[in-house]
């Protein structure tokens, strides 16, 4: 999620450099023990604070054009549901969460479908702009 939000975050990289120091020399998948020290868990709760400090959820505006972003890794899944309204972009529905294993065995394309079934599943998603993220 914090990938999704970074360009909203202020200061995100520097928040985040003592916890991405932390997992460095640990490769995928290696199941590597990280030595979960008070410094860190403190760094931790500081960016998630920062997080839910810039998240704002907005009402839905039943005028409004809606527009939904998804965004998918071998992992996990991710959406966000906003409306242009007065010009801006406000946010009123998010969610991610992980895949099961089969859902990993997906396609890229299929991942950011199931996150568009997912979200519509608990939005009142009408006419809504759809686009996707494809960044690494």
């Amino acid at each position: 999620m914090l990938n999704f939000y970074n360009r909203f975050l202020k200061d995100l990289a520097s928040m985040q450099a003592p916890l991405l120091n932390a997992i460095s020399g640990c490769k995928r998948n290696n199941n590597a023990k990280i030595e979960w020290i008070p410094e860190l868990k403190q760094f931790f709760q500081r960016v998630k604070n920062h997080l839910t400090q810039a998240t704002s959820l907005a009402f839905p505006n039943s005028k409004a054009t809606f527009s939904l972003q998804t965004d998918a890794s071998d992992k996990a899944i991710g959406a966000i549901l906003q409306q242009y309204s007065n010009g801006f972009l406000q946010s009123f529905n998010f969610f991610s969460r992980k895949l099961t294993p089969t859902q990993t065995k997906y396609t890229a394309y299929d991942r950011e479908l199931l996150a568009i079934y997912v979200l519509s599943n608990i939005s009142d998603a009408r006419e809504t702009k759809l686009s996707w993220y494809h960044g690494s």
